[in-house]
Order: C-alpha cells, then sequence, then structure tokens
C-alpha cells in the first residue's frame, strides 16, 4: 500500500498571518486572510481531513477509520468512534 496523504485545512485565526505560506511554502486558500494553524491530520464532525491523491483520493478520514480501520491502521488502535489525534 503506498502511503496515504491529506489535504491540509488552514484554520483563520485573529492572530495568524501568512507565515506558512513564507516559511513552509504553502498555498493558503484566501490572500486576505490570516491563518494561524494548519490542521494536518482532524476527524471532527465539521472538519474532515480528506485524502489527497491516489485509489482514496476524495475519502475522509473519519470514513477511512469506520470502514476500514484493521487494514490501515492496524490492530491495536481502540474502539474510539473517531480517529483520537488531531496534527497540526
Amino acid at each position: 500500500m503506498e502511503p496515504i496523504t491529506f489535504k491540509p485545512l488552514y484554520m483563520e485565526r485573529v492572530w495568524g498571518g501568512r507565515e506558512l505560506e513564507r516559511v513552509y511554502h504553502r498555498t493558503l486558500p484566501d490572500p486576505h486572510q490570516p491563518y494561524g494553524e494548519s490542521w494536518e491530520i482532524v476527524d471532527r464532525a465539521k472538519e474532515q481531513s480528506v485524502v489527497d491523491h491516489g485509489p482514496l483520493a476524495g475519502t475522509s478520514l473519519h470514513h477511512l477509520w469506520t470502514t476500514r480501520r484493521r487494514p490501515i491502521f492496524g490492530t491495536e488502535c481502540g474502539n474510539h468512534p473517531r480517529f483520537p489525534i488531531l496534527i497540526k
């Protein structure tokens, strides 16, 4: 299986700026908004990571977690209803 990567979610924050663009060479969604965080992996009801390429492109992390947990994440993941880690 090839690595699964996700589209980052850029979070607008009053205290944010454009450092994600300058330092990490990211393309931010709106040139006029301040972004303070990049959520790389998230499985929340209102925020979802989505696979960005490959055969699973367009699939949400939550869908993978609920339908393909063992083959993708292994057998020692616990019984959490959502993927239990937020990576910023």
